[in-house]
């Protein structure tokens, strides 16, 4: 898989925006819409990026999504791991919480527009 396609999964992943990334890349949003589809990435811009995800450069190119969520086997039923449900648990929580602020935005959205 090529970076462009490993950024932009990992930042999905991660639940940052485009918008989010750019600001941080002090890069338009535009811009940053372009170098997720540019299979050439520069080394400075990767090792910036892998920052921002809080994850060597190495580990950028050797990301692989089905990685992730490998589980270990025991005899016919599948785990995970305590440390693997308690990320797994966060980010339910995390994008949960977003889910609710984003439905208080468009309420608020649609009661002014009523006005």
């Amino acid at each position: 898989m090529n970076i462009h396609k490993k950024i932009r999964q990992i930042r999905l992943l991660k639940g940052f925006s485009q918008e989010y990334m750019a600001v941080q890349l002090r890069i338009s949003q535009a811009a940053y819409s372009k170098l997720e589809g540019n299979p050439k990435i520069g080394k400075k811009r990767i090792h910036s990026i892998a920052t921002i995800f809080n994850i060597t450069p190495q580990q950028l190119h050797d990301f692989e999504k089905k990685a992730l969520f490998k589980t270990k086997q025991t005899s016919s039923t599948s785990t995970w791991t305590v440390k693997e449900r308690k990320l797994l648990d966060k980010k339910i929580t995390d994008l949960e919480s977003e889910i609710d602020s984003l439905r208080k935005k468009v309420t608020l959205l649609i009661e002014s527009k009523g006005r």
